[in-house]
């Protein structure tokens, strides 16, 4: 579930379900192939289905209950709920922890302020959204995540946050971390403690103080990619040139003019993002020069920046 190899990529196109004609022994059965598909967007067609689901997309659903029946469908890899805020999400994740093969779970605004006891039942899920839950205590929700030994992706885009609690290092497994669209100021130390991360995306976080961000980030042992798209940030700061493992750096949409010369540091630099800002014309012709072995994109990018990844 990579976008450019690393980033989470989905089935974009939502099936419309058709219900199969009722013709027992009819050659010419006139189900559509849309019930076939292992993509599903109609609870009603996924138990239909059956074994062949692997993934269900109950976003535009109006349900307010999972029914026992979901278990039956043992190949489903991946379920989206939105925004159900009427559901008894303790026994929905029952329900899920019976599917041999999940690994992905959106529960984007579910609007609870505690994450359900038993998400820890779900062994083996890899992706995780918390999206869209403002009131969620994220200390208590980390204390729950961290046990979720398989977990590499973790959605936190408007939640409104300001600060990330200090037990974010406990989540010692998480390659990719999303906080776009958040309030936040600055990063906690602890963050730098999280070996395996990645990649982080910061985009319009326009509060943040990134010169303290950027020390933060440094101390990060494997961050390849960062994303802060979004920001307004009008000059970058030294510190840039710390995060020294960097390959891929999203500065899209802000307010540079120039960039600063410590970027020349990044030396593992493969691409930089830099549309969308009002670059003086000189700085491309000089980071030809200083940064001979990046891929430097001035222009917007076909199909924009990597996907936002909130279904």
């Amino acid at each position: 579930m990579k976008t450019r190899a690393i980033f989470t990529g989905l089935l974009g196109i939502a099936l419309a379900y058709c219900s199969p004609v009722a013709q027992k022994g009819n050659k010419n059965d006139n189900r559509t192939a849309q019930n076939k598909e292992p993509y599903q967007v109609s609870l009603k067609a996924a138990l239909e289905a059956g074994d062949v689901v692997e993934k269900l997309s109950l976003k535009d659903e109006a349900i307010t209950k999972i029914p026992a029946e979901i278990t039956k469908l043992k190949n489903l890899k991946a379920i989206y709920l939105g925004a159900k805020a009427d559901l008894n999400w303790e026994e929905a994740i029952g329900y899920f922890a019976q599917l041999p093969k999940l690994e992905e779970l959106e529960i984007t605004g579910a609007t609870f302020t505690k994450l359900p006891a038993n998400i820890v039942q779900l062994k083996g899920l890899k992706a995780l959204w918390l999206s869209g839950n403002p009131k969620l205590d994220l200390e208590d929700a980390f204390d729950k995540i961290k046990k979720l030994a398989n977990l590499k992706e973790l959605f936190l885009q408007d939640n409104q946050l300001k600060t990330l609690p200090k037990n974010i290092n406990q989540l010692t497994n998480v390659e990719s971390l999303y906080l776009d669209r958040n309030n936040l100021t600055a990063l906690p130390t602890s963050i730098g403690e999280l070996s395996n991360l990645t990649m982080i995306a910061l985009v319009e976080n326009k509060t943040m103080v990134w010169k303290n961000a950027f020390l933060q980030l440094s101390q990060l042992k494997n961050l390849q990619v960062l994303m802060i798209g979004g920001n307004d940030i009008g000059e970058v700061p030294n510190e840039v040139g710390k995060i020294k493992t960097l390959e891929v750096l999203w500065l899209e949409n802000n307010k540079l003019m120039s960039v600063p010369d410590s970027i020349t540091r990044l030396t593992n630099l493969k691409n930089l993002y830099l549309h969308g800002n009002p670059l003086n014309p000189d700085i491309q012709t000089a980071l030809t020069s200083l940064l001979p072995n990046t891929k430097v994109v001035y222009a917007s990018v076909t199909g924009g920046a990597p996907a936002d990844t909130t279904k």
